[in-house]
């Protein structure tokens, strides 16, 4: 094991060497480093949607719910490919997929939405799968829609690095930036309002993304509203101890997916063998590599019937996990918290008290840690009592659309 300490030096050091790196290679590197969010070949047309069909869709999907939306507008969709950064700050490829309102005439505001947890590669907004239908509500109502698929999802390499903030916020961020250039291309106008909203995972990203804007890029971007639904903000001990326990979890997947994400970030183990039952790791490793090809309920069912997250780690992982506050996922998972800070932009915190993927709670540890450090625009909303993590989802949209409709201009 290795001291808390010890990993956030290892961190800086890691930092400093890609940093000097460049620095020593600066006057003798001849070749181009594409910039952040510029837009890599030719967007590509993915389709179109009537706002008839989509209120038809609507009042299928959401049933009584359907009324809450407004399919103002007819809209479009392209995905398109941008340069970012991957983990250590070196030129990457990601993928996104953009809605926009048909009516260029108009000035529309911006929306980044970010899609909940996805394992397979393809299973992206910019395929036209994932939950990229919460956009399309967004956008008939009158915005511009940012889509990202994060790094290594869609069009990106390696394994999605799942819930790791700082690869969260640049893919959305600079996903915006490709929005913005895209648009101009298109002839529309912007706004200058942003708003950000995800569910889930998607929630995490929000928050991730709303930090980094504040504190590095605020000069270039303003948050209107931020919607962060049903996020996992307190990562190292509310949704730690939530999936740990010993009893069954819904998505037992989520555990080694951060294990084998947050591994290939910061090395916690030599080898993953020493973490997982030897019964399990051959088969679970399968399915976590660079181009993951199957869902999480595919790897769900190599659990035994009690669906207990924990069964397929080694004793000593468990009890260090639970007793070693130095223990190395721990330490790796306290780096992704987000409740340690104090938003500056009208926030609303959505999540319902009987989520069984994330717990409610975590919200409620953001929330009070946002007050305390001084922020006053922030509510803590329940869009849905006794709501789950699967009913809570169109509650959630529509106090996003809601709010966000009450300050769009």
């Amino acid at each position: 094991m290795f001291k808390k300490n010890n990993m956030k030096n290892r961190i800086i050091l890691m930092a400093l060497g890609i940093v000097m790196f460049y620095s020593c290679n600066k006057e003798n590197d001849t070749s181009i480093i594409p910039e952040r969010g510029t837009i890599v070949g030719n967007p590509v047309l993915m389709g179109s949607y009537s706002k008839t069909l989509l209120a038809a869709a609507l009042k299928t999907v959401a049933g009584d719910y359907a009324q809450a939306f407004t399919c103002n507008y007819d809209i479009v969709l392209y995905k398109i490919d941008y340069n970012t950064i991957d983990l250590a700050g070196n030129p990457a490829l990601a993928s996104g997929l953009i809605i926009l309102p048909v009516d260029s005439t108009k000035l529309f505001p911006l929306l980044s939405w970010h899609h909940g947890t996805v394992l397979k590669k393809t299973n992206a907004p910019s395929h036209l799968q994932g939950d990229f239908q919460g956009e399309l509500i967004f956008a008939t109502d009158g915005y511009v829609v940012a889509c990202p698929d994060y790094l290594g999802i869609g069009d990106g390499t390696h394994l999605h690095p799942y819930l790791h903030a700082p690869s969260e916020a640049t893919a959305v961020i600079d996903m915006l930036r490709a929005t913005r250039l895209f648009c101009k291309e298109q002839g529309y106008t912007l706004n200058e309002q942003l708003f950000l909203a995800g569910y889930s995972q998607g929630g995490h990203v929000t928050m991730a993304a709303l930090k980094t804007i504040e504190e590095q890029y605020s000069t270039e971007f303003i948050v209107t509203a931020c919607s962060p639904m049903a996020g996992p903000y307190d990562l190292s001990e509310t949704q730690l101890n939530f999936v740990m326990r010993d009893s069954a979890y819904p998505i037992p997947c989520i555990l080694p997916y951060i294990l084998f994400a947050y591994n290939n970030v910061y090395q916690m183990y030599p080898d993953l063998r020493s973490v997982f039952l030897p019964q399990y790791y051959d088969e679970l490793k399968e399915y976590f590599n660079d181009s993951p090809a199957y869902e999480c309920d595919a790897v769900d069912n190599v659990w035994p019937p009690s669906k207990i997250p924990s069964v397929v780690l080694r004793p000593e992982i468990i009890e260090s996990v639970k007793q070693d506050p130095d223990c190395p996922i721990v330490l790796a998972l306290e780096e992704n918290n987000l409740y340690d800070w104090a938003p500056k932009s009208p926030i609303h915190l959505c999540h319902c008290d009987a989520d069984d993927i994330v717990s409610y709670q975590n919200s409620v540890v953001a929330y009070n840690s946002f007050v305390k450090n001084g922020s006053t625009n922030i509510e803590l909303v329940m869009p849905l009592h006794g709501g789950t993590h699967e009913t809570c989802v169109i509650p959630s949209l529509i106090d996003a659309i809601t709010w966000f409709g009450s300050l769009k201009q």
